[in-house]
């Protein structure tokens, strides 16, 4: 009788245990995704900056190669 409480015992800790290890992996692999999430956030809004940074480049270049003439105008259109 003894033998066989200690061997539930046994297999009920052993469930609970893996329930804990299945937890513990879920929880990191969530806190991972949260992580990535955030940093492809920080990536997209550092794009989107930069894109519009290039459109206003852009823009500037267009204005002040029209100073200088209609090849460099051109030129900079092509790029």
């Amino acid at each position: 009788m003894i033998k066989q409480i200690l061997k539930e015992n046994s297999i009920n800790l052993r469930k609970e245990n893996s329930l804990r290890f299945i937890l513990s992996r879920y929880k990191i692999i969530r806190l991972v995704q949260q992580i990535s999430h955030v940093i492809l956030g920080i990536l997209k809004y550092t794009q989107i900056k930069l894109y519009k940074n290039k459109e206003q480049y852009k823009v500037n270049t267009q204005r002040v190669s029209s100073f200088k003439g209609g090849e460099i105008l051109e030129y900079k259109n092509k790029c």
